[in-house]
């Protein structure tokens, strides 16, 4: 977002700067939500597999973790 803000102080700056500046964030936001729900669906895997485990010895979130 600095980019962009000094892209509008720089008189010189074009629209389609700016639009292109804002479509690579919006890409780079895309990827780390695509990360965030990667690992949310591993966890909740994992949290599923605990309930299932609940009176095992095992723990299968740190089992995984020690791999």
């Amino acid at each position: 977002m600095s980019k962009l803000l000094y892209l509008n102080a720089n008189s010189k700056s074009t629209c389609h700067k700016v639009r292109i500046m804002a479509e690579e964030k919006i890409t780079l936001i895309e990827d780390k939500i695509k990360d965030l729900e990667q690992m949310k669906n591993i966890l909740v895997d994992l949290t599923d597999n605990c309930i299932k485990a609940k009176d095992s010895a095992n723990c299968p979130i740190i089992d995984i973790i020690n791999k």
